[in-house]
């Protein structure tokens, strides 16, 4: 659903009914349950883990109809996040983690670093997502997921199937 003031900003989470809200001005819907398997029902063998499926179906979602994913679990902090939609390129969080300390490194430390070091992981994270309808990257995203999800591994691994490293790896393609 969009939010009849902007019909190109939306919010997408996967708890609670089926519904619409408002919240802030911005359209908030919520998909569970029929509405969110349709999206992968055709796979076999399917999403076996509730991650993956909601992984899968933001994929699904955001390819068709665009908009802004954040996590049920994040915080609103009442900032404006209108700079965020003028223009169609995708938006995503960079993370990095270091080896050395097994720690995740914060971003003002990592982004003002231009070495690289060979003990820092480098990877895009797929929380939030904000991308037009259609774009190349989650166009990407999906088709290597449902690729990987199809190739039937028996324990296929969310993080690289469906998740940040899905992401990031079909960034780097």
């Amino acid at each position: 659903m969009r939010s009849a003031s902007r019909p190109d900003r939306q919010l997408l989470n996967h708890s609670g009914e089926d519904r619409f809200h408002r919240v802030h001005g911005w359209g908030h819907c919520q998909f569970t349950g029929e509405r969110q398997t349709t999206c992968w029902r055709a796979m076999s063998p399917q999403p076996s883990h509730a991650a993956m499926r909601c992984d899968y179906f933001r994929l699904c979602y955001i390819l068709r109809r665009g908009g802004f994913y954040v996590g049920a679990d994040e915080v609103y902090k009442a900032t404006s996040c209108k700079s965020l939609f003028q223009d169609a390129k995708a938006k995503l969080q960079p993370l990095c983690y270091d080896l050395s300390t097994n720690q995740m490194v914060p971003p003002e430390e990592f982004l003002s670093d231009s070495s690289f070091p060979s003990i820092r992981i480098f990877y895009m994270n797929n929380n939030p997502i904000i991308a037009p309808q259609g774009h190349a990257l989650i166009d990407l995203a999906l088709r290597r997921a449902t690729r990987l999800l199809l190739k039937g591994s028996e324990r296929p691994k969310i993080q690289s199937t469906t998740g940040p490293g899905n992401l990031s790896a079909s960034l780097t393609k």
